[in-house]
């Protein structure tokens, strides 16, 4: 199963950084929910990570909302993965075969090493782009359809 948590936070990042660069300093997890088609509950624990990591903060009161915690030039991509998928490993091993030769015996640590490696090439790759830099390349210069 494919797991969506990093894409559903580089978005709500990405709306808060919008909303920030339109002069709208918070946005609600029903507004953030809207855009992702999804619930405000999922919204908020989603959020919450986040919020541990620093990336984002909590406005309270009625007017209260949601707001990037630091600059996004200043958020990296590596900074949203890790946030959210602290513990997820990207491939793993079978764990349902009994180790009855030399593969089923060694396939648990070429798997671990295999996981090590694309996720230090990934952390790498992330790292090198940060929520700015997205904002740019991907929301600022592109038009909505949606938009006339």
């Amino acid at each position: 199963m494919v797991d969506l948590r990093f894409s559903s936070a580089l978005q709500s990042l990405l709306s808060l950084a919008y909303a920030h660069n339109q002069g709208i300093a918070v946005i609600s997890s029903a507004q953030l929910a809207h855009g992702l088609n999804a619930n405000p509950s999922f919204v908020r624990k989603l959020m919450a990570p986040l919020a541990e990591a620093g990336l984002v903060a909590s406005v309270h009161g009625k007017l209260g909302g949601l707001q990037l915690a630091r600059a996004p030039g200043d958020i990296t991509l590596a900074d949203i993965y890790l946030a959210v998928s602290p513990d997820k490993k990207m491939l793993a091993a079978r764990n349902d075969i009994e180790h009855r030769c030399k593969v089923t015996s060694n396939i648990d640590r070429l798997m671990g090493d295999i996981s090590r490696r694309a996720e230090v090439a990934l952390l790498d790759s992330l790292q090198s782009s940060t929520l700015q830099d997205c904002l740019n390349d991907y929301v600022l210069t592109q038009p909505c359809p949606h938009e006339t």
